[in-house]
């Protein structure tokens, strides 16, 4: 607001202020100014100490008028940066409860306890409360989920999208028509654009399908329960690992487990058990497995071993999942690790800054988490089959 607009203020003050307060006058000075358009959304006004200068009011008076004018959400005030007018995203955000929530396809098991830690610790660092919902990786459950969270007005969603089938965009269209920010984790949805937190399978892949190489592994099951973006660049990672080394990329042979899962009374460690039985009895059996989650690790380690085979003298083993290594058996098994803590707190930083207009609904920005090897000891080289 260039200081040259109060040029009217002084002129309206001395023909109809002489029985009004001076703070009540610049209140209603700078609301014409804002509701004329003349002062757009986002833009700043001149500082409290230019204002007394050039009005030769007091810095109580300005002080007053701008807390009225924020008391109505028409501007917003920023400690070390200024008063600025009022974006429509900010006065839906003064509508919203101080809650973001969290939608996930599960919640107990393999990076989803550390990821949903993460994005609580730095939501309550925000004054925050958190509210956490299972997909259960079903698109309906996830559209009854946004539904119930538009009618409560959150803050804004973190939300992992639904893979089988994949999420539609309409679901996240109508947080965002909402004014909801909305930030994606692990992948994105076609056709929206949001802040995302993700990290490259195929670099997943490549750590995994080298360190296998490298142990002399020329055959390797890589397990996955549906076929969706990440799993196909998991697999492409491992193939471009093994012709990278001028290894046969036809030793990589991908296995969709999922595919069972429709029989009656066939749950996943079901159908984990099922695939393994033949195919670790085979002359041509796989010497080491690469599984797209701890859970499926440990279903392979126990099947692998009850069947007689030493891991990993007989069969390598290894997993993607969170850097937060987990107890009991997982924790032993060597892992193609993500951040997962991180990503939680980054997605619940992006909700801020965007409820805050510091960051638009619609930014698309990708952010890309590294993927690390852990060791464990469920490497080691290829047998002789």
């Amino acid at each position: 607001m260039p200081l040259n607009t109060f040029n009217a203020f002084e002129s309206h003050t001395s023909q109809n202020g002489v029985n009004r307060p001076k703070y009540r006058l610049l209140r209603d000075h700078i609301h014409a100014e804002i509701s004329s358009g003349r002062l757009a959304p986002g833009s700043a006004l001149p500082t409290e100490a230019e204002i007394c200068e050039k009005l030769g009011m007091s810095r109580n008076t300005v002080r007053q008028a701008l807390g009225e004018l924020e008391s109505e959400g028409l501007v917003e005030r920023f400690p070390g940066r200024g008063t600025f007018v009022t974006t429509e995203q900010q006065k839906h955000a003064h509508q919203q409860l101080n809650m973001y929530a969290f939608i996930a396809p599960q919640l107990r098991s393999g990076a989803y306890p550390s990821l949903i830690h993460g994005f609580e610790q730095t939501c309550a660092g925000f004054q925050h409360e958190t509210i956490v919902g299972n997909s259960g990786n079903d698109i309906g459950r996830q559209a009854d989920l946004i539904v119930r969270l538009v009618d409560q007005a959150v803050g804004g969603v973190a939300l992992v999208p639904t893979t089988a089938p994949p999420t539609p965009a309409h679901q996240i269209r109508l947080l965002q028509k909402q004014h909801i920010p909305v930030v994606f984790c692990h992948r994105t949805v076609e056709g929206v654009a949001a802040p995302a937190v993700i990290y490259s399978g195929r670099e997943v892949g490549l750590k995994a399908g080298r360190a296998l190489g490298e142990l002399g592994h020329r055959r390797i099951a890589f397990l996955y329960a549906h076929r969706y973006s990440m799993a196909e660049a998991y697999g492409q990672g491992l193939r471009d690992a093994f012709v990278d080394s001028g290894l046969d990329p036809a030793g990589v042979v991908s296995v969709e487990y999922g595919s069972k899962l429709a029989a009656p009374a066939v749950n996943a460690e079901k159908a984990i058990q099922q695939y393994l039985t033949g195919v670790l009895a085979a002359p041509d059996r796989p010497t080491a497995i690469f599984c797209g989650n701890a859970p499926d690790a440990e279903v392979a380690y126990l099947h692998a071993t009850a069947a007689g085979l030493k891991i990993p003298e007989d069969l390598s083993l290894a997993y993607v999942g969170s850097s937060w290594r987990e107890h009991g058996l997982a924790g032993r098994i060597t892992c193609i690790a993500i951040d997962e803590y991180e990503i939680g707190a980054q997605a619940a930083r992006l909700l801020n800054e965007m409820r805050s207009g510091e960051r638009p609904l619609d930014n698309g920005e990708q952010f890309v988490f590294p993927a690390a090897l852990l060791p464990g000891e469920t490497l080691g080289p290829a047998s002789g089959g």
